[in-house]
């Protein structure tokens, strides 16, 4: 019995003396003008989430952000033997409400800080689509392109052409209409092309028909706000603003605007990203 008590009482001093000394360290740390530095400089490098925004159907998807994770930062820093803003380390911040858990909601923008936007097209024909990315790989940008299961049975290039061009690719239903069948089906063919899952569906009005049958299958929908078959360059105009997704037909209206329209959001600040790029 003695023994046994020795034991607890060695095993005792031994734990407090390791928390004893964690204490000191980290107490050291806090008292380091190094650690004081890094501490009251990491807002200046803090980007925090953006939260989603849900009203009725709708939802904004939030934005994720990255957030200084100070004692990472400071053993780098500490190993380097001064501050340098270089090094810190971040941790990813997500919002409280993801798309992926609202799949029940109509995905209409995003809330972000940042002049992000974002182009999607409407790919129900093949007409025009190669002069379409021609003019998004002159401009260097990267768009979302929604393609209809007709499209992918009868012309599987494009679907080639719009992936090898580093562009994000999303399901327009078969006919412009869902149903599972057709949905697994496309989806699966569009895997094989791209090597990822298919996230999004696409409608241009409430379709709740559509919306459950993404739902089931595990994918959001986006109804954007904003969508033109025309007058492309006047809209965008009255229109630009940080986190809307414009959806885009690709007619000759478009295609003949769509340089002029791209440069002058480009000359306005803004960035083009991909709804994979934008959403969480």
């Amino acid at each position: 019995m003695k023994n046994m008590f020795q034991i607890i009482g060695i095993a005792f001093l031994t734990c407090f003396s390791f928390y004893y000394t964690d204490k000191m360290v980290e107490i050291s740390k806090n008292k380091d003008p190094l650690m004081i530095e890094i501490v009251s400089k990491q807002d200046d490098f803090n980007v925090y989430a953006m939260e989603s925004v849900i009203y009725d159907d709708y939802i904004l998807s939030g934005t994720k952000g990255k957030v200084v994770n100070v004692k990472e930062s400071y053993i780098k820093m500490k190993n380097l033997g001064k501050y340098n803003e270089n090094l810190y380390v971040y941790k990813e911040e997500l919002p409280n409400d993801l798309i992926s858990d609202n799949l029940d909601k109509f995905i209409i923008g995003i809330n972000t800080d940042k002049q992000d936007i974002s182009l999607v097209f409407r790919v129900s024909n093949t007409n025009n689509i190669d002069k379409i990315l021609n003019i998004l790989s002159n401009n260097n940008i990267k768009a979302t392109f929604f393609i209809d299961g007709k499209i992918i049975e009868l012309s599987p290039y494009i679907v080639n052409s719009i992936i090898k061009q580093g562009h994000y690719i999303g399901n327009y239903g078969y006919d412009k209409k869902y149903n599972d069948t057709d949905l697994n089906k496309t989806n699966k063919i569009l895997k094989k092309y791209s090597n990822y899952d298919i996230k999004y569906c696409y409608t241009d009005e409430i379709n709740y028909d559509a919306l459950n049958t993404c739902k089931n299958n595990k994918m959001n929908t986006i109804k954007p706000k904003y969508v033109y078959d025309n007058y492309l360059y006047d809209n965008i105009k009255k229109d630009l603003k940080k986190g809307n997704i414009y959806s885009l037909d690709t007619n000759n209206y478009i295609v003949n605007e769509l340089d002029t329209m791209i440069k002058y959001i480009k000359q306005r600040g803004y960035t083009f990203k991909t709804l994979e790029e934008l959403f969480v």
